[in-house]
């Protein structure tokens, strides 16, 4: 087993002779993690997007759902919840993890001011799903949307807190949210 494992990360490490180019880095792929390590991140990460990484010493447990993302913008968020950086040098795609003093803080539970951050929302024809689960990761929070939300909403918002944009968002499309601030968890269930 150890050696099997020692041979993955061995295969994840070497970079091919082909590297990876600039190009390369604004393919736009779709990636879906669940509990997964470091390794397999981005394994999985190389695999989808026909490039080679070189990534060692990581450690850490992701969830990452992306689709029609650049790859560029993956391993960003990659390393935003792993703690690395990654570069490109002469074609060769290196991920390293950040120092301890450099880390970012344990991910804690969103709390309640959360709701009143401002952002600058435009949408056209976007999904009414997508936007509440965007929502969600701004908030840093469990999205739990009832299946029988769908539909289409086009927004134009500026500096709107995110209870206003959730609010507006379900008044377009006739649902109910609720945040629970000690879970983290936030819910949108159809209008009854």
């Amino acid at each position: 087993m150890k050696r099997t494992m020692l041979a993955a990360l061995a295969a994840l490490m070497i970079a091919g002779a082909a590297g990876a180019s600039p190009d390369e880095l604004d393919k736009r792929v779709s990636l879906d993690l669940r509990n997964a390590t470091a390794e397999e991140a981005f394994r999985s990460l190389a695999r989808v997007a026909g490039v080679q990484i070189s990534a060692e010493g990581l450690s850490g447990k992701v969830n990452l759902e992306l689709e029609n993302v650049r790859v560029r913008t993956i391993l960003t968020a990659l390393c935003d919840n792993l703690g690395c950086q990654w570069d490109l040098q002469a074609g060769k795609l290196r991920v390293t993890p950040l120092a301890a003093g450099e880390r970012p803080a344990a991910e804690g539970r969103p709390s309640g001011p959360v709701l009143d951050a401002a952002i600058d929302l435009k949408v056209t024809d976007a999904s009414v799903r997508d936007l509440l689960e965007t929502v969600s990761e701004i908030m840093s929070a469990k999205a739990h949307i009832d299946p029988g939300i769908e539909g289409k909403v086009s927004l134009e918002l500026d500096n709107a807190p995110l209870r206003d944009v959730l609010d507006i968002i379900c008044r377009t499309s006739k649902c109910t949210w609720s945040y629970d601030e000690d879970r983290g968890i936030l819910s949108v269930k159809p209008k009854a």
